[in-house]
């Protein structure tokens, strides 16, 4: 493919792997590879309905959003909304899938269409909790610069949700973000 030759191989593991992060080193006849393999449990909730009531809330994140949020909800502001509901005594928190969709492409990218379901959906980081804006002065700069300050405030007062505006301003400062990633 491409001009480059790949093999595919079956093989099984010898024993039960532990749940779990394992790195994998495999030797054929092509060279040595190693890849990193997750060990899953089979099961990762099971609801007993003789156990307590569970009770819990539900709502789209991008529907959900604080004053410090961009005109819509993020990933913070979901971990709030589950200090909150737990505060009250609530157990769960569920909202629509989070999946990548297509959101620069169109003014109505739906979760149930998801461009990937390998990978996470940008639209709901907050950026201001990037830990690699510290290495990234040029993200940083973008970030706190008065353009991208005015068009939040701008995301924030409008009453209908801009995806389009919303994710250039997302992906204006997770470009330099990624592009110091693969720098480094």
């Amino acid at each position: 493919m491409e001009g480059e030759t790949f093999v595919k191989r079956r093989f099984h593991l010898p024993h039960y792997l532990p749940v779990g992060i394992h790195d994998l080193a495999l030797e054929i006849d092509r060279g040595r590879f190693a890849s990193r393999m997750l060990s899953a449990p089979p099961q990762t909730y099971a609801w007993n309905p003789d156990d307590e009531k569970l009770w819990g809330v539900f709502l789209p994140l991008y529907a959900l959003h604080r004053t410090t949020s961009w005109g819509a909800g993020d990933l913070s502001d979901l971990a709030a909304l589950m200090d909150w509901t737990a505060g009250l005594g609530g157990r769960l928190a569920a909202t629509l899938p989070l999946s990548a969709t297509f959101a620069e492409q169109t003014d109505d990218p739906s979760p149930y269409s998801p461009a990937s379901r390998l990978f996470f959906n940008e639209f709901h980081l907050d950026l201001t909790r990037l830990p690699e804006l510290e290495s990234c002065p040029e993200a940083r700069r973008i970030l706190e610069g008065a353009e991208a300050q005015q068009t939040v405030r701008e995301l924030r007062a409008d009453r209908k949700l801009d995806h389009l505006r919303w994710m250039k301003l997302k992906r204006s400062v997770l470009q330099p973000l990624a592009d110091r990633f693969f720098e480094a």
